[in-house]
């Protein structure tokens, strides 16, 4: 399962091991909700416009989260893309971490009614609560 966390910005979520989903649309239906659920906090309540994900591509470190060899992150940026939830940017060039891995970072511009949208089109509705969103401020 993957996790979503706010950062030191509240104008960016976190996407966080994305590697553990064996699809991106697996990872699409387990973020939304937190997605939303994140933007709807007291405290900091409004849309967040971007989220951040990394993946690992050059492994020389195994015992990583993951064992994975394919590019999890940019079959999950192209995913968001395809279903147009929003562009989703390369950040950087590809750097390698404190392991010695190569990793990527890719930044997306959500598309909150597109991600409703689509995410009420992929689970019937008596399977989850909607996702409620604070309205848009600007």
């Amino acid at each position: 399962m993957i996790e979503v966390r706010e950062t030191g910005c509240c104008g960016v979520l976190e996407l966080v091991n994305i590697s553990r989903c064996p699809t991106p649309k697996d990872v699409v239906l387990q973020a939304a909700p937190a997605m939303a659920a994140l933007c709807n906090e007291l405290f900091t309540s409004g849309r967040r416009p971007y989220a951040y994900f990394t993946s690992v591509t050059d492994r020389h470190v195994t015992d990583h989260v993951s064992s994975r060899k394919d590019d999890y992150g940019a079959a999950l940026a192209d995913y968001i893309r395809d279903n147009n939830l929003g562009p989703v940017n390369l950040a950087a060039t590809p750097k390698l971490n404190w392991t010695g891995n190569t990793l990527h970072m890719y930044v997306w511009t959500v598309d909150w009614d597109s991600l409703v949208r689509w995410y009420e089109s992929q689970i019937p509705a008596s399977q989850h609560a909607p996702l409620v969103l604070p309205a848009k401020r600007f």
